[in-house]
């Protein structure tokens, strides 16, 4: 009896290290260097075009801070704005090792889902084989908004500004973007485990172009 409960024990420590080993913890964010401004915006496109290679933890990182991270660590307050500072959109990342949820405090991605969801999520056959695909859910505690319209609305403009910071990182390191509304909401919903009223809204594919692009 007691080899039995020592072996569950085991067992049950082995299990729990193989889940949090699953979650991403990520470099620590490089907040210098990049295009001046002006460049990024000149060169700020939307491409469909992508290569299946990886994107680095490093840029990774920079990436997720430039659109959603912490950038007043004592206030709590992003890189975007929110409406009355509710930070109610959860970014998502769907890449072929499962499906993760940022978490910007942590500089972690949590992750939700083991399974490749990019090519069954309704998403354009570009993202089928892209690195890296966000989605953007409104968390609806956190946004306390009992006016569809109006949680929709303002939704769906926080997820611009955090698209539109994504947008420019990507011209900024010469990586291609695209961000788009058809996606399989319900199928996401259900796969990513929202809890019941969240909101999903948006995606956003970026990578690498293909050689010689």
């Amino acid at each position: 009896m007691r080899r039995t409960i020592l072996m569950a024990t085991l067992t049950a420590t082995v299990m729990a290290g193989a889940a949090m080993a699953a979650d991403i913890q990520l470099p620590e964010p490089s907040k210098e260097g990049g295009k001046p401004l002006m460049n990024a915006l000149a060169e700020r496109q939307t491409s469909r075009e992508f290569a299946e290679t990886a994107i680095p933890e490093q840029k990774l990182s920079d990436m997720l801070w430039a659109a959603y991270g912490i950038n007043r660590p004592s206030e709590g307050k992003r890189t975007v704005p929110s409406a009355l500072n509710r930070q109610e959109i959860d970014l998502y990342a769907i890449m072929g090792s499962g499906a993760y949820l940022y978490n910007a405090p942590s500089n972690k991605l949590v992750q939700v889902s083991s399974e490749d969801l990019r090519a069954d999520s309704g998403f354009g056959e570009f993202a089928n084989k892209a690195p890296l695909t966000f989605v953007f859910v409104i968390n609806k505690a956190r946004q306390r908004m009992s006016d569809p319209m109006a949680s929709t609305t303002i939704g769906a403009v926080d997820s611009g500004f955090i698209g539109q910071n994504i947008y420019l990182y990507c011209a900024s390191e010469g990586m291609n973007a695209v961000f788009f509304a058809t996606l399989d909401k319900d199928a996401l919903a259900t796969s990513l485990k929202l809890p019941k009223g969240n909101t999903v809204l948006y995606g956003q594919t970026v990578g690498f172009p293909p050689a010689g692009k």
